[in-house]
């Protein structure tokens, strides 16, 4: 039998990390952002062109990544994505190996910015993008660790993971505020991910001395196996451990 999705509370009440409660049971579903507009696991495959498209936005797309510049070579000319769009811009992706890049388009402000904009549309954004979980209200994002001087392997069920607050909190501890962790099996890997509940000080500017990370014990619903455990926080998911 698959891995099921299980949310485990870790304070008082279950609160899901997103706002569709319920549909993380499938990791496709899950999103991230790079900015405005949420995606999916999707855009890793690089097999969308949206840049091809009979809009403004992927025209200037197009003409953006045409230019002879250092900065702008780093951009690949197809494999884009389109995120999202509205009456304020659009948002592409791309994944380019190990980085996944983004290009945002807005509209001109001012003069006409020829020859770089088209029907009034121009890029005004772009370079790496590391995208975040798309979390509900009054959440923030946390990355997580494997506590020191754990063996995990096949058999496992049950760990210790280190969590800690990614969002400025002037080094106040996350205790008490953390939500989750929500456990998904994609594939051949099983996705762990916590949230943290923003400061009740959080109108007051927070400093960013670095957050101390909180101890939280995590049981799986089944044995590990064959199965690689990984921070579903970001996407690609991130390997749980310190780095050197």
């Amino acid at each position: 039998m698959g891995m099921r999705f299980v949310r485990v509370a870790i304070v008082a009440g279950v609160l899901a990390l997103t706002a569709g409660c319920g549909a993380a049971d499938d990791p496709g579903e899950i999103r991230y952002t790079c900015g405005r507009f949420p995606f999916g696991q999707e855009v890793l495959a690089g097999v969308r062109n949206d840049e091809t498209a009979a809009t403004p936005f992927a025209a200037a797309l197009r003409k953006h990544v045409a230019r002879q510049d250092m900065d702008i070579n780093r951009l690949p000319d197809t494999g884009w994505t389109l995120t999202g769009q509205d009456a304020a811009g659009a948002e592409f992706v791309t994944s380019t190996g190990p980085e996944l890049m983004a290009v945002t388009v807005g509209r001109v402000l001012g003069p006409a910015q020829e020859p770089f904009d088209v029907d009034g549309w121009v890029v005004d954004g772009w370079g790496g993008c590391q995208p975040q979980r798309v979390l509900a209200a009054g959440l923030g994002n946390a990355e997580w660790t494997i506590a020191p001087g754990q063996a995990i392997g096949p058999a496992t069920t049950r760990f210790e993971a280190l969590v800690m607050e990614t969002a400025c909190a002037s080094g106040q501890s996350s205790e008490g505020r953390i939500v989750g962790p929500e456990v998904v099996a994609a594939g051949d890997a099983v996705l762990v991910t916590f949230a943290v509940r923003e400061p009740a000080n959080n109108n007051l500017t927070q400093t960013c001395q670095g957050n101390p990370a909180t101890r939280v014990t995590v049981t799986l619903p089944e044995p590990l196996g064959t199965r690689t455990l990984l921070d579903g926080s970001t996407l690609p998911a991130r390997e749980p451990v310190e780095e050197p």
